[in-house]
């Protein structure tokens, strides 16, 4: 009732929100419509330019010159080597430098610094100061 009122003193329709968005999302619709009808007849006109005789020469080109390829769900990867010899001769090089480095790991490990546990982790022993001049270490976070 209220509606009605307004309607006849200010001559001003109010519209339900509801209404408004149905009539906007036509509105798009239709334009949406009228592109994909419109780029659809331009398509069809690009393709007509061709002579047929043009078509045919292509399609029998593409035919002759096609493979067919098979299908499959895992590809197999071509392997850069050509027998099992070079692998296996691969594999032991690398065990090989690989012994040589854990040699080495275990002739550092014997050094004091990492068997004596004294250091804490430095490479030289810390100092041992009177218990009123003690400094933090930052290296190890303990007061020695």
């Amino acid at each position: 009732m209220f509606d009605k009122q307004l309607f006849r003193f200010t001559g001003v329709i109010i519209y339900d929100k509801l209404v408004v968005m149905q009539n906007l999302r036509m509105k798009l619709t239709l334009i949406g419509l009228l592109i994909a009808l419109l780029f659809c007849a331009h398509v069809s006109n690009a393709q007509s330019t061709r002579s047929v005789e043009e078509v045919l020469k292509q399609r029998s080109v593409k035919q002759t010159s096609k493979k067919k390829k098979k299908f499959s769900l895992f590809k197999k990867k071509k392997s850069p080597y050509k027998n099992d010899a070079m692998l296996r001769a691969e594999f032991l090089a690398r065990m090989k430098d690989n012994k040589k480095r854990n040699k080495k790991e275990a002739r550092l490990a014997l050094k004091p610094q990492y068997s004596d546990p004294s250091y804490f982790g430095h490479r030289r022993k810390p100092k041992k100061r009177p218990p009123g001049k003690k400094k933090f270490c930052k290296e190890c976070h303990i007061v020695h």
